[in-house]
């Protein structure tokens, strides 16, 4: 992820999320299946860069219909932060909450290039539970 530098990957990530923000996600109702998934990509840098405190001050964003995979994924982010921290218990309820969205999800609902969401959180979920 940008030759292992934080600042490049971060900067990336926060102009996806100014790319696709709100209104864009939903000025379609298909965009939110396609585009969605992009914005974990800032969750993602956090947790490649172990920004664990980073990743706890994420806000959860307001409406799960529109931000399925964001919120699945900070869920996910937020499981390894507290586990990283020594909060096992915190790092438990994450990821059971983690696991209550996952059976909500539908391979088709989310996509990113040829990979769904579905894809994504079982190799999550693996990484949990070790």
């Amino acid at each position: 992820m940008y030759a292992g530098k934080f600042a490049p990957a971060f900067t990336s990530a926060v102009q996806i999320e100014t790319f696709l923000s709100d209104a864009v996600l939903r000025s379609n109702p298909v965009l939110p299946t396609f585009f969605e998934l992009y914005l974990t990509t800032k969750i993602m840098v956090l947790i490649r860069f172990g920004k664990w405190d980073a990743i706890l001050r994420e806000p959860f964003k307001p409406d799960t219909t529109i931000y399925l995979a964001h919120t699945l994924f900070l869920h996910y982010g937020r499981a390894l932060a507290f586990a990283a921290t020594g909060d096992v218990p915190s790092a438990k309820i994450e990821e059971c909450n983690f696991a209550e969205l996952r059976t909500r999800l539908a391979p088709d609902s989310r996509l990113k290039h040829n990979v769904n969401v579905v894809q994504m959180a079982e190799i999550a979920e693996l990484i949990m539970s070790a």
